[in-house]
């Protein structure tokens, strides 16, 4: 770990440690609350609030409970460039959790989940004493203008909002979650219980039914004694046997998951080489765990709209209408980069994601791992994407104002906004 990574995590546990701690706990109180958490940034804040709607759409209710391991604690796990010219510092920081999901529809329940997952958080924060934060151009969480953070501080020229700086870092600006391999001991002992008992059982059974059949040739007290060795015998090699029984399946199980994890690994491999070698070359902010949670906010963003061709963010042919059964959109751990295209003052990307997503069929959910492919890309110079989305625009057709950081048409004309966007949008997505 090079200084500035323990740099990182030593503020980090010493300033923000419940920061982690406080928002877990609005995410998992937001399907049944409809309030996104604060410490949320505003990307996650409406895809979340995008999904939300989509589940209520479908008539389905959400449970999520997230139960931390006791170890290990909150940890940062990469430090990315500083931004801004060293005034804001990105990381991406973890947990693990004990997962347990629930859908329901009118009382039914339709899919349970559980599980070890590790939760990812993607952070901005910013050491609030450095005095050339203040004249970080951001725009306003209110009404969306482009000010100066000192001019929050003091009040927004436009909407007169106060905020310290406190109230706008730590803000996590991506998250998503990974299976926890290596993490299943407490679900995988009652399993070896289970098939412990259930092999003893049948084999004392076996051994009570031979001994029923032969019972005339109980007649003396020491037959007795030996049924009860053997039925003791048969218990313990029973329980073996389920042992062996168990440990078979877990092989078959994990050679099951080790050909789905092959193809995730290696592909992941060679695009973190290409990332370095292409995109890093372009803006050492582009890492591989940076384009993870960039490329996941962006697809929640767009396929959870309820028309794709209205979202600011997206720039291509109509999505398959398939997608529109979509209720959770989850990540399997990998990306590959297919192919880089790099210009003077632009960069387009296309990915391959994996995926678990799950789907309303109607009568039941359903969940399918799928690939996607995806084509990104981020148009202006590096470090010009915005800190937060510009938001709120005047319609040059009608002369309203509305938020424009997501929608690509004016609410009240329906004409199509035209101003230069800075950072990532999205021209494809398909399977």
């Amino acid at each position: 770990m090079n200084p500035e990574e323990e740099r990182v995590i030593r503020a980090w546990e010493a300033d923000d440690r419940d920061f982690f701690d406080r928002f877990v706990k609005e995410y998992q109180e937001w399907p049944e609350s409809g309030k996104e958490p604060q410490g949320a940034g505003q990307d996650v804040r409406h895809y979340l609030d995008l999904q939300q709607k989509r589940i209520a759409q479908h008539g389905l209710q959400l449970k999520l409970q997230l139960d931390p391991f006791e170890v290990p604690p909150i940890s940062a796990y990469k430090v990315f460039p500083a931004l801004y010219r060293d005034r804001i510092q990105r990381s991406l920081v973890y947990r693990s959790y004990h997962l347990q999901k629930e859908w329901k529809r009118k009382g039914k329940t339709l899919l349970r989940e559980k599980g070890e997952i590790t939760l990812y958080q993607t952070l901005i924060s910013a050491d609030v004493r450095d005095e050339r934060l203040a004249a970080t151009e951001i725009v306003c969480p209110s009404c969306g203008a482009a000010v100066k953070i000192r001019e929050l501080e003091e009040g927004c020229p436009y909407c007169g909002t106060h905020y310290v700086m406190q109230d706008l870092f730590p803000k996590v600006i991506d998250l998503y979650t990974l299976p926890t391999p290596g993490n299943e001991e407490r679900t995988m002992n009652p399993q070896i219980r289970r098939w412990c008992f259930s092999g003893a059982g049948i084999l004392v059974l076996f051994a009570l039914c031979t001994a029923f059949l032969n019972r005339a040739a109980y007649t003396e007290a020491l037959a007795y004694v030996g049924l009860v060795f053997s039925l003791l015998f048969a218990a313990a090699a029973g329980a073996f046997l389920g042992y062996l029984a168990y440990s078979f399946s877990l092989l078959i199980g994990l050679f099951g998951q080790l050909s789905e994890s092959l193809p995730l690994a290696f592909g992941g491999r060679g695009s973190r080489r290409k990332i370095r070698r292409e995109l890093m070359s372009y803006d050492p902010s582009f890492t591989y765990e940076y384009l993870q949670g960039k490329a996941m906010s962006l697809l929640r963003i767009i396929l959870f709209e309820k028309d794709p061709l209205d979202s600011a963010l997206y720039q291509g042919a109509p999505p398959d209408p398939s997608f529109a059964q979509l209720v959770d959109i989850a990540y399997r751990g990998a990306l590959n980069v297919e192919k880089v295209e790099k210009e003077a003052e632009s960069l387009a990307v296309t990915l391959r994601l994996y995926l678990l997503n799950t789907y309303d069929r109607g009568e039941r959910l359903e969940e399918k791992k799928e690939v996607l492919h995806m084509r990104m890309v981020y148009a202006g110079k590096p470090e010009e994407e915005p800190l937060f989305r510009v938001q709120r625009v005047r319609c040059p057709s009608c002369g309203s104002s509305y938020d424009a950081a997501y929608a690509k048409r004016c609410p009240s004309c329906g004409s199509c906004n035209e101003f230069e966007r800075k950072g990532w949008i999205v021209t494809e997505i398909r399977r």
